[in-house]
């Protein structure tokens, strides 16, 4: 069967919930009948996680498993902010005995990094194609409708802001919820890190907290991109929840504290392994909302601790 046409997201904010009802059934009914895109066999998924929990940096703690429903499957709506995340991500579900699939950017990766991914059972496309999109949309759609749990990175880019919890979410993953009827399961990553200045990028992670929180249910008689902001909402309080508890420090930047984040931000970007963060590329995917979108702090000539980008000619 072809793909569906994905109409924007504009467009369908303006239907009455009556078409967006019926539209959400047609491509509901299209995606689960046409052929299940194939996903890599479990026993190398499962190999795959194993040896993520060998080479991982940082111990992997689960809090919120009790969230996850078990008499249906889910979209897990995560946050994003290292190379790490993914395996991360590929362990953790290996270790739950849950099935998932996820929607992975390839613009930007290298050729191993991409093949890596499609054998962790990655729907890749393009961000900067909206043909590229929809099918991965409709690709992750199929798969859930046919028994597969899926998983996005809702801010399409990592956050690597000094103190701002979350980027803004993309309302993709309701348009996802919406055609699939499955709810939304907010998860947050917050890896904790070290309290110096480091060498090797796997020394700046102490641990990593996996929290899943209360399942959402979506409507399709409400706002589609104001339901992205309540899921944002939740997300943020989430992650800012972590914080105060492990006591991360994210605000009133003391200098120790600024040193810290740009040696930090520096490894993470230039120094993980088999990856290098383009800022001037990856910009672009941030969702501005009329607003000039920060990313990342940087110290100017003057000793400003101000928005910009650290570049990777930083420590030679």
């Amino acid at each position: 069967m072809p793909y569906s046409t994905l109409i924007s997201l504009n467009e369908l904010e303006n239907l009455t919930s009556e078409k967006k009802e019926g539209y959400f059934n047609r491509i509901r009914t299209e995606c689960k009948d046409r052929r299940v895109v194939r996903q890599t066999l479990p026993f190398i998924v499962k190999a795959l996680g194993k040896i993520a929990s060998i080479i991982r940096p940082y111990d992997l703690v689960i809090e919120g498993e009790e969230n996850i429903p078990s008499d249906t499957e889910v979209i897990f709506l995560c946050n994003h902010s290292n190379a790490h995340d993914l395996f991360t991500v590929t362990e953790l579900f290996c270790r739950l005995k849950k099935g998932v699939s996820s929607i992975v950017a390839w613009d930007g990766l290298s050729w191993y990094s991409r093949l890596l991914f499609r054998l962790m059972n990655g729907i890749l496309i393009k961000r900067d194609s909206s043909e590229s999109i929809n099918r991965g949309v409709l690709d992750l759609c199929s798969r859930m409708l046919n028994g597969t749990n899926g998983f996005i990175f809702g801010e399409a880019t990592w956050n690597m802001h000094p103190y701002k919890p979350m980027q803004n979410l993309h309302a993709g993953v309701t348009e996802i919820s919406l055609i699939t009827g499955k709810p939304i399961v907010p998860v947050i990553i917050e890896y904790v890190e070290s309290d110096g200045i480091c060498k090797k990028e796997t020394d700046v992670y102490k641990k990593c907290i996996v929290s899943f929180g209360k399942p959402v249910t979506v409507t399709a008689d409400e706002s589609i991109f104001g339901q992205t902001d309540k899921l944002q909402a939740i997300m943020s309080s989430m992650r800012e929840t972590l914080w105060n508890r492990e006591g991360v420090k994210k605000s009133d930047f003391l200098e120790d504290d600024i040193e810290r984040y740009i040696n930090h931000t520096y490894l993470k970007k230039y120094k993980a392994f088999g990856f290098k963060y383009n800022t001037d590329w990856e910009s672009q995917f941030l969702l501005a909302k009329g607003q000039n979108i920060e990313n990342e702090y940087y110290l100017d000539e003057a000793g400003n601790f101000i928005p910009g980008i650290i570049r990777g000619n930083l420590y030679g």
